[in-house]
Order: structure tokens, then sequence, then C-alpha cells
């Protein structure tokens, strides 16, 4: 059942370029319908050139908030009222609250993968030794959630190492407190930071649509490891196959999409999220 809409529908959505598959639609509207709310959820097809006046006609169309994904989530900033603190940590906003004709960014990745790490995997990062695969939007995203979370440490692994020094580099000045370095995504060095880390968050597209792994060396992942693969499609991937058969804890990335997306619908509605009602929504297997 679609969500029932009239003369007081109140209308969120997501823009983007693609937006056809985003699984936001079916999870925003099934929310809204456990929630009992008056809302709907559309997708806004935004080529890069047309960012600027879709913004603009947020506001005109009286449109309550939005999802922003590839490629605006960075080129939005500068079009904004203000963003908190995470969407400034991180450089990115995913998330738009329109209210009285001002809008306010937010980043809710940090907080999903927090949530989905300690809700889901029953693993917080405090107190952790944290490795992080990759240096792009979703280390950023990463580095930002285990430091507030009070992590001991993260090592972050990218095959530029100089990427991940400077992602390292912004990030360490933010969190004192935590001893983060950057190293060369190389098998002698993944075996030896991996075996003395307790936790492994992998956010490259490596494994998202296809058999491959980021990590694929013997007896690097290990039984005192959790691993978390922020890709959910598929919804296991060969990483996490891997790291299972080594007799380590595991979590895939459709958790995270829910939490994030249930702060999203909180920021826009003021209600508590049905959080059962968008993991049933987004299953994939389901």
């Amino acid at each position: 059942m679609g969500p029932h809409i009239d003369g007081v529908t109140r209308v969120a959505g997501i823009i983007g370029d693609p937006v056809a598959h985003s699984l936001s639609p079916r999870m925003q509207n099934a929310a809204f319908l456990a929630a009992g709310l008056p809302w709907c959820y559309v997708p806004f097809r935004v080529p890069a050139a047309g960012l600027e006046a879709a913004v603009r006609g947020l506001v005109a169309l009286g449109i309550a908030g939005i999802n922003v994904t590839i490629p605006h989530k960075e080129a939005i900033i500068p079009l904004l009222d203000g963003i908190d603190d995470a969407a400034g940590r991180i450089g990115a906003v995913n998330t738009v609250v329109i209210k009285n004709g001002r809008l306010h960014g937010y980043n809710t990745d940090a907080h999903g993968l927090l949530e989905a790490l300690r809700r889901d995997g029953g693993c917080d990062p405090e107190g952790r030794r944290v490795a992080v695969l990759g240096a792009g939007g979703g280390a950023r995203a990463a580095l930002v959630a285990v430091g507030e979370a009070g992590a001991a440490s993260v090592d972050v692994l990218n095959r530029t190492v100089e990427r991940g020094r400077r992602l390292v580099g912004e990030m360490a000045e933010a969190f004192p407190r935590c001893r983060m370095q950057a190293h060369p995504l190389e098998p002698a060095v993944v075996r030896e930071v991996l075996l003395r880390c307790e936790m492994l968050i992998q956010t490259t597209s490596v494994g998202m649509g296809q058999e491959a792994s980021p990590v694929e060396v013997k007896d690097a992942l290990h039984p005192e490891l959790f691993v978390f693969d922020m890709i959910y499609h598929p919804r296991e991937t060969r990483l996490l196959r891997l790291a299972r058969g080594a007799g380590a804890r595991t979590l895939g990335g459709l958790a995270m999409l829910v939490y994030q997306g249930a702060w999203a619908f909180e920021l826009w509605t003021g209600h508590p999220a049905p959080v059962d009602a968008m993991k049933t929504a987004v299953d994939l297997e389901g």
C-alpha cells in the first residue's frame, strides 16, 4: 500500500543523479505509513547543472525536507543557510530540513553507522582499535563516528596513502584523544594492522555488485575482529563471507542505511522513526 495523498500531504524526497536505484522512497514511505503521518517521499533526478535552481524550488514548492545523494552532497553546502557539526566535519550533507523558508543541512551517515554498530552489531567503538578501509566520503563519516564514540585508535588503509594521510591530518585535529594513522593498502601492512585491531569498517566500493574483496590477505581476518561493510548490495559481500569464515562477527550496510534514514525521518517530522517498518521495507531478501 502506498501513501495516501490529499490536500494536506507533506512532501519529502531525494535529489541526485541518478536516483532511480535509491531504496529511500521505499523505506521512507513505509515509515510515514507506519507512523500514520500524512507525508510522502519522492525521487527527484537533478543533474549537477540544475542543483541551484532545484534548491530554490524546494522552498517555493513547500517541500519539507530532502535527502541528498551523488553528485550533490558537497556542492549543496554553499546553497544552504547552515549545516550541523557532523556535516562540517565530513564535508558533505545528505539531509536537509526546510522550515520557515530556511534550509539547514545535516549529515546522518556517522549517526547511522554508530547506531548500526551498537544496535545491530552489538559492538561499540569506544576504547577499541579500529581499521578503516578507504579514504573517501564513507571513510570520513566512519572517522567522525568512531572519533565521537571515543575509539582508542584508527588506522586508515587506502591504495593512495597520501589521500589517507590528508584525511587523518584533518580528523586528528577534531579528535586529539584518538590516535590516527594512515597506511598503504598492501598485503603485509593490512595483515599487521588487522591483527592488532578489534573492528574493521569497509567504506570502498569494492564488492558492490561484484565478487571481490578489498582484503584477501590470509590470516588477516580473525575471531577477535568485528567487520562492518558499508555495501548493502549484495547483502553479504565477499569480505563479510571471508570474515565470517574466519570466525569474525560481521554486519552489512543495510543497517546503516536504515539508521541514517531513521534520523532523517526524525529531523523532518519530529516523530520517532518506526525502525522495524523501515528495515522490513528495504530487506533485499524480502
